[in-house]
């Protein structure tokens, strides 16, 4: 009986946690944990293997990756990582866009993320960008990269705040003159574009930004 218990006690303790695939990765994890005993985190594995941080509290820090956990906590929100997130396909069968990429959902959320410093919309067949994007003047970091956008939007210049901008692997053919005016932005990428090198906002964007521009 007790080698059958400390054979069930060893099974234990040898038990796989889903999204861990390494002891070190696990040892580096409980350490943080241990760290930080009061902070609920919750990771969640990527089809691709990648480690993705779906909630993680820090005190009065949020990330979140899905809208339900922005809206929750919508006051505490700082970054919302909308990476290939299902949650912006259209289910609304009255919608054209159903069962595509839509904005629908997502502009209702934003209306209420009135702290949020970081964005990810990348690699979601975007074609446009919802109009409350240009009313979250806390935001840092923006990511619209890998999606099917034609243009950027002016609204842009709202952003004050903003220090990195990645709009690579889309369509552009050009990019919007207030770009120049964001006093803060450090960062560049439009990278797998179609914006020509005379285009005039770019040449001004190289002097500005140096070697924070990536094209």
């Amino acid at each position: 009986m007790r080698e059958a218990s400390m054979k069930a006690s060893q099974e234990n303790d040898n038990v796989h946690l889903p999204g861990w695939n390494s002891g070190a990765a696990l040892a580096r994890a409980l350490s943080c944990l241990a760290a930080s005993a009061t902070l609920p985190i919750a990771v969640c594995s990527c089809k691709d293997g990648r480690k993705r941080l779906k909630h993680k509290l820090l005190g009065s820090i949020m990330r979140v990756s899905t809208l339900v956990e922005a809206v929750r906590n919508a006051t505490r929100v700082r970054v919302l990582d909308l990476q290939a997130s299902a949650d912006l396909q259209c289910r609304n069968l009255m919608c054209a866009k159903v069962g595509e990429a839509c904005l629908c959902r997502l502009s209702l959320v934003l209306e209420k993320l009135a702290k949020v410093e970081c964005v990810d919309l990348s690699r979601n067949g975007l074609d446009t960008l919802p109009e409350g994007l240009w009313k979250l003047t806390n935001l840092k970091e923006l990511n619209v990269s890998h999606n099917k956008l034609p243009f950027l939007d002016e609204g842009i210049g709202q952003l004050r705040s903003l220090v990195s901008v990645s709009v690579s692997h889309n369509a552009l053919s050009g990019l919007p003159g207030v770009l120049r005016d964001l006093e803060h932005l450090h960062s560049l990428d439009v990278r797998g574009n179609s914006i020509p090198s005379s285009c005039e906002t770019l040449a001004n964007l190289k002097v500005k930004l140096g070697e924070g521009l990536v094209y």
